[in-house]
């Protein structure tokens, strides 16, 4: 695994309890590095995209979908990469930052594994540290054990797609995606799509095509549906 960004640790895994029992965990979340502002951010193993904000915790976020496993850099200045769109390992995801609840600049850095989070992590999350030393090995990418979801890639046909947080036109629109962007569909139903965690796009709407999908892909990703 690669280094997320130069600095030194500030805050590991587990750390004061206190502060994050209003977030109903047993203590900090991730790994904190210290640095310079805007200084880059990379992506540790290759994988999808999916940005985020939330202004009352992880500020301006990228959480990377690595198929066995997920990583999230948070407190970011800015991003250089948008939904769904593949990252390579070492790519430059955005830069260090300090929004959020945040008390300056540095980098949120979590690792999340599915059936394998310590206790009380409800997000599946794990020391990051053991991992970034190599004294442990992640799930191999895309590995059944990781249960990777059925990926097709897709183009947006119209104007401006929005990008909903449930499957639903109830859901929040948390970002848009513009004509021509490519995006990796997750398999979900003949409607709606999963394009990472917490995002859905709607395939169709009143009997408009919204996303170019070729027919085998349409068919997989039907056939593959996982649910929300």
């Amino acid at each position: 695994m690669i280094t997320p960004t130069q600095g030194s640790i500030t805050q590991h895994f587990g750390e004061n309890p206190q502060v994050y029992a209003r977030w109903d965990y047993p203590g900090h979340n991730g790994l904190d590095l210290a640095g310079q502002l805007g200084q880059p951010v990379l992506a540790v193993a290759a994988g999808r995209v999916a940005n985020g904000y939330e202004p009352a915790g992880y500020g301006t976020y990228i959480e990377v979908d690595h198929g066995g496993f997920s990583t999230l850099y948070a407190h970011l200045a800015f991003r250089l990469v948008n939904d769904g769109q593949p990252a390579a390992a070492g790519e430059v995801l955005g830069g260090l930052g300090s929004t959020g609840f945040s008390s300056g600049p540095h980098l949120h850095f979590e690792v999340r594994i599915p059936g394998q989070g310590a206790p009380g992590y409800r997000r599946h999350q794990v020391d990051p540290l053991p991992y970034l030393q190599g004294e442990k090995s992640l799930p191999a990418l895309g590995s059944p054990e990781g249960e990777a979801p059925e990926v097709v890639t897709g183009r947006v046909l119209c104007r401006s797609l929005l990008v909903r947080s449930r499957p639903s036109t109830q859901g929040a629109v948390v970002s848009r995606l513009a004509h021509g962007d490519e995006i990796a569909l997750h398999a979900l139903t003949a409607v709606w799509a999963q394009i990472g965690r917490g995002r859905y796009v709607a395939l169709r709407y009143d009997g408009e095509e919204l996303v170019a999908l070729d027919a085998d892909g349409l068919q997989r990703l039907s056939a593959a549906g996982r649910g929300a």
